[in-house]
This record gives C-alpha cells, structure tokens and sequence, in this order.
C-alpha cells in the first residue's frame, strides 16, 4: 500500500489543502488511488473549477454564466482505478457561506445565500439553501432532471419596503407598502433562465391610481413567467387577477431588450401575436389619464 499526506494541491485550477492520497493495495490488476482534500476559498473559483471538470457537461454547463461573491468550503473525494481513468469518480460537496449570487441578467441577485451544493462525476443537487431574495427571506432546493435541465423551486416573502431602498426601482413602487408570499421555478437550461414567480399579494398596499388600488388585506392573484423561444428571444406572460394579462416577446441583445411585438388585454386573457407591435384591448370601468402621467 501506499499513504501519503500533502500539505497542499491544486486540481483544475482549485487549490486543496489537507490532502490524503491511499492505494491500499498495489497487487491488484486494477490499483486504485483515492485522493481527499478539502478548501476554504472564493466561490468564484469553486464554479470555474465545476466548468473545468467533467461534471460540466453532465448539467449542461449552466454554471458558465452565473456569477458569485463570497466565499465557501469545498470538500473532495476522487476515486482514480490508475488503469482506466475515464472510470474515475468524483464527490464532493461546496458549502456557500453568506454569497451573493447572480443566475441570470434578468433574474434579481440572491443575497447572504447561506446553502450546500453536492456533486458527483454525473450529477450535482442543492438540497437546500436560505437566503434573501425580493426584498425578503426565502429558500430553495434544486435538482437536475433527466434531461440536464437544473429545476430550482423557491418560496419566501418580498418585503416592498426593503427592495426599495435596495435599490431605488421605478417610481410607481414608490405607492406599494407591505410584505406578502410568494413562490417560484427557475428551470436552468443551456444557460437559459426560464422563471415562474406567483403571489396572492396578501399583505401588499397599493396608491396606485385605479383599477391598480388595492388594501392590503385583500387577495389578487398575480403570476409571472419569463421563458426563452429562441437564441435572441424571450416570451413575458404576465397576469394580475381577472384585471389585466400581457404577452410579450423581447428581442434580446447585449446591453438589454426590446418589445417587439406582444398584446396587453384588460378584463381578458391576452393572446399571443404574431404582428410587430404591442396592441391594447379590452374594457375598464374608468381610467385617469391625469394620474397616470404623473408615474
């Protein structure tokens, strides 16, 4: 046999300390070394070293855009059979202590992400994570699917109060007050962040000039869905209450996106168009102009 400590190591680019390599039995056929290490670093690092392995391609690489700061503790295991290393195996776990972490240009960052990401050579799940998200306390768990497709469902609670001074917003935010509900899916597919967020909005005020008034004891469902229908393309459907609908597509380049073309219905559902513009229908009681302006 052999045992053998290392102070230090790297492995496709991520440096390991404590580092334990074994071959308990040099006479086999087959020796195998098992290598173990672990790292205290930038989770930043921890996701390169992910691209830079094998296991990339098993989850269709939807790791090469996201985006990290903060640190964490990776833990390594590697089983190499020394005569057949396309046989090797790898697990191991990254533990986020306190990141920020961004998905997606159009998905809002994750704050104080506090979670634990397990992997092997062919598979990585996120059993849990806690975080802020929206303003508010939220948690998730990920899996990834037969089809390499990373499915993240989340629920937490938006706090208006908190996104707004995070971050300004537009100013018709400026007449929402209050916390409510909410949960979601983020399906993660060849780097592509298709979302689903709804709330009742329970616990949310609304000032905004009618028919968007609202107290905040009262119930308006509301749903969110952003998903991709092309390389440069992207479809937004969007619902509050039986009120309003809309169904837009965005032509989507590097510094943003533009509306091309989309329907925007009150009272009724909106339809799907296939003409350039965006078209307004439907019916409602009274609309002040004046008020509007004023947003």
């Amino acid at each position: 046999s052999v045992d053998v400590m290392v102070h230090q190591g790297s492995i496709l680019g991520a440096q390991l300390g404590n580092v334990h390599a074994v071959i308990p039995d040099l006479k086999t056929d087959n020796e195998i070394l098992t290598v173990t290490g672990e790292a205290q670093g930038a989770t930043a690092e921890f996701l390169s070293f992910i691209d830079k392995s094998p296991v990339a391609e098993k989850i269709d690489r939807f790791t090469d855009g996201m985006q990290a700061q903060g640190s964490g503790k990776l833990t390594l295991k590697l089983e190499l059979p020394l005569r057949s290393l396309s046989q090797a195996k790898v697990a191991g776990d990254y533990r986020f202590v306190d990141n920020t972490i961004v998905f997606d240009r159009d998905v809002p960052p994750a704050e104080h992400v506090n979670a634990r990401l397990r992997f092997t050579q062919s598979s990585v799940d996120l059993p849990q994570a806690a975080g802020v998200f929206l303003g508010g306390p939220f948690t998730a768990a990920a899996t990834i699917q037969k089809d390499s497709t990373v499915r993240i469902d989340m629920q937490g609670r938006t706090d208006v109060d908190n996104l707004r001074r995070a971050g300004g917003g537009p100013a018709w935010m400026l007449k929402l007050r209050g916390s409510a509900d909410w949960r979601g899916t983020v399906l993660l597919r060849k780097k592509r962040a298709d979302l689903v967020l709804e709330s009742n909005l329970q616990g949310i005020a609304s000032d905004l000039p009618p028919p968007f008034v609202k107290s905040a004891a009262e119930v308006v469902p509301v749903r969110f869905e952003r998903k991709y229908t092309g390389p440069q393309e992207d479809q937004i459907v969007l619902s509050y209450g039986n009120l309003l609908s809309a169904n837009l597509y965005r032509h989507l380049e590097k510094g943003g996106s533009v509306i091309r073309r989309g329907n925007i219905a009150f009272g009724q559902g909106a339809t799907e168009s296939d003409q350039e513009g965006v078209f307004v229908s439907g019916t409602l009681k009274n609309l002040d102009l004046d008020r509007w302006r004023v947003l």
